[in-house]
């Protein structure tokens, strides 16, 4: 038997040996394993011989550290003597109860039952292959037998009288030596010796007081038998071999929170608490941060998780933690922006916009430094963001919008051709009216075209504004006296009604600065008011003005044309050469249209002049009437209908209009009472 239990143990040894062991495996703390040992039993007593016997144990194991464990076993053993290699030592003992050896088994045998329990230091709690220290304290049941099965003859009879049924049971004291080969985390194979100091001498059914008191050897005088022990009590070594199993707790040989099967599953290193190396425990990875331990930077926008956590406190599963469109690398390493702040300037357009889009500086609210924030600039006044003045007027698009209220958008905003700042840092006009001045002319066509004062109407101060003289009259807008006749060009228009482009108006050869009568001609006179003025004209003169238009059918000024106002005026002057001068009104039209309507139109057209100089001052008594001839006097003939075909509409307009007239008639002379 104790051949048999060699061969197998060193055969084991053998496997384990030959097997890849989980090098790597170790010892945990907090883990709970169960298992069992098959043991070869050797004990030293009376009856002691030099066989192994067999037995086993049942156990639990609680790993308080990686160091430190509890051990719990229940172990049934059994231990075996040869009749025949000690009967011969204690003759005494084996005549007794067995005369002449009849009825002795070839065996002596003692089953014995232990409960321990033993604290184990572990010497190499980190390696795969782990020797261990034990001790403790245990319990002891034993049953010595006269054979296999039965009790021996003296268990009842003498030894195991009364008083003495104590020493069946008794307390033991387990030390020993173990070594455990981690075949997987869970999985390991256990071999150990255990040496037990027993408090019992009754092992083999005889102490050693007994050897020499009735059951002494048959010589006294011979030498006393080897096995007869001289130490007190029995001993007791069992040795094991076995398997375990961790049924509670995990492995986490790297300490970094995640047990070894699961660092498998993720592929982690579970000898490396920081697989990625990014600084942060794969555990930690996993359950906290929900990083992946594998990678150091998870969501690969160049910042390592550590840092993105622990300096930056960025998130580490966004590449973008704060959702503006950039990553948070090029946010703290790029653009210094603030990976934590969509909008790190707070302009209300996100950083990403700005960098992307808009080529606007995230760091500065106002990036082109006009006083606006990027964001209105884009999406309130449409302005350029990079740009202080957009449309590039000299004015920043903050004046424009708050100060000036002109559009920053557009170099010209009254569109007078001149660029708004041109106008309020230049000329000084009103960049929101094209006319600043009121004259009539644009301040662009002021100062391009005609060179006058955009901010004077009246630039020449001749009495005419520069609209009137450039659009109306045709004058000169710089020249107070266009035509040089010693009358200013408003002088000309508003009193004398003189044509302030031509320096004699009435063609007398006078100049009408000089010429006291200058719409009529007249003659030179050295008598004070008479310069130019005409000779006495005779009684029954007839004077035409055809250049005093009405509108077509009516009795009305037509003012739109400018000989209208001339003639009308040159009217007023011939009625008032002298105070004596009477005249008569007369009305003509063509023959154009009803005789009967052409009639009272010119009796209504020539009292419609005659209330005019009335207006103008003339005495009544200077005016003896009016008469309308219709077309019955006309000045020139007419073409007849055979006529009319052969000509055009405008030379036919021409020969009419000629007959279209009002005439004069002097009906009292100058001198006249």
């Amino acid at each position: 038997m104790r051949n048999f239990f060699l061969l197998i143990f060193f055969n084991l040894i053998l496997i384990v040996a030959s097997t890849n062991l989980e090098l790597n495996a170790q010892v945990e703390s907090n883990r709970l394993a169960v298992g069992g040992h098959y043991n070869g039993t050797k004990y030293w007593g009376e009856l002691s011989d030099n066989q192994f016997w067999m037995g086993g144990d049942l156990f639990v194991r609680w790993n308080i550290t990686e160091f430190l464990s509890l051990h719990g076993t229940f172990g049934v053993n059994q231990i075996r003597m040869k009749t025949d290699a000690i009967k011969k030592d204690y003759p005494d003992y084996f005549d007794k109860y067995y005369p002449e050896g009849v009825g002795l088994q070839d065996y002596f045998s003692n089953r014995l039952i232990t409960a321990d329990l033993m604290a184990a230091i572990h010497i190499f709690p980190s390696e795969g292959f782990v020797p261990y220290l034990f001790g403790g304290i245990g319990y002891l049941n034993h049953d010595p037998k006269a054979d296999k099965t039965g009790s021996a003859n003296n268990s009842t009879k003498n030894i195991f009288d009364a008083g003495k049924e104590k020493e069946r049971n008794g307390i033991s004291f387990p030390v020993g030596l173990g070594i455990e080969f981690y075949l997987t985390d869970d999985l390991v194979m256990n071999i150990k010796g255990t040496y037990r100091i027993l408090t019992t001498d009754y092992i083999d059914d005889i102490p050693d007081e007994a050897a020499g008191n009735g059951f002494g050897w048959k010589n006294s005088n011979a030498p006393e038998p080897t096995r007869v022990g001289k130490n007190g009590v029995d001993k007791l070594l069992t040795f094991g071999l076995g398997f375990s199993y961790y049924i509670f707790g995990e492995t986490d040989y790297d300490k970094d929170g995640l047990s070894n099967s699961l660092e498998k599953t993720l592929g982690t290193d579970p000898l490396n608490p920081d697989t990625d190396g990014d600084g942060i425990t794969d555990g930690d990875e996993y359950y906290k941060y929900k990083t992946d331990p594998l990678n150091p930077d998870t969501d690969g926008d160049g910042i390592n998780d550590y840092d993105e956590i622990f300096k930056y406190k960025t998130d580490p599963n966004r590449a973008d933690s704060d959702n503006d469109g950039l990553n948070d690398y090029d946010e703290i390493f790029r653009h210094k922006t603030d990976p934590l702040n969509h909008d790190t300037d707070g302009d209300g357009v996100t950083d990403g916009d700005e960098v992307n889009i808009y080529k606007t500086n995230p760091l500065v609210a106002d990036t082109d430094g006009d006083g606006i924030n990027d964001y209105d600039e884009i999406f309130k006044y449409k302005t350029n963001p990079l740009l202080e003045d957009t449309d590039q007027d000299g004015i920043n698009d903050y004046d424009e919008i708050f100060k000036y209220k002109t559009d920053p958008l557009n170099k010209d905003t009254d569109d007078d051709g001149l660029s708004d700042g041109d106008e309020i840092n230049k000329y000084k006009t009103d960049p929101l009216n094209k006319d600043t001045d009121g004259d009539g002319l644009s301040d662009g066509d002021e100062i391009n075209k005609y060179k006058t004062d955009p901010l004077n109407k009246d630039t020449d101060n001749d009495g005419l504004t520069d609209g009137e003289e450039v659009n109306i009259y045709k004058t000169n807008p710089l020249d107070p006296d266009t035509d040089k006749d010693k009358l200013t060009d408003g002088h000309e228009v508003n009193v004398t009604k003189t044509n302030p482009l031509d320096p004699d108006t009435d063609k007398d050869a006078i100049i009408d600065g000089e010429d006291d009568c200058p719409l009529t001609p007249g003659v030179v006179s050295d008598e004070p008011g008479k310069n130019g003025c005409p000779a006495v004209v005779k009684v029954g003169t007839k004077m035409d003005f055809p250049d005093i238009l009405f509108v077509v059918g009516k009795a009305e000024f037509n003012f739109e044309e400018p000989a209208t106002a001339l003639n009308l005026a040159k009217l007023l002057q011939y009625v008032n050469q002298c105070d004596s001068l009477q005249v008569k009104i007369e009305g003509h039209s063509s023959s154009e249209g009803n005789a009967k309507r052409n009639q009272t139109l010119s009796e209504q057209r020539a009292k419609k002049v005659i209330e005019w100089l009335l207006m103008q001052g003339v005495l009544p008594s200077k005016i003896v009437g009016g008469v309308g001839y219709g077309s019955s006097q006309p000045k020139v003939q007419e073409p007849t209908k055979k006529e009319a075909r052969n000509m055009t509409k405008e030379e036919i307009e021409n020969i009419r209009k000629q007959n279209r007239r009002i005439t004069v008639e002097v009906v009292r002379t100058c001198g006249d009472i």
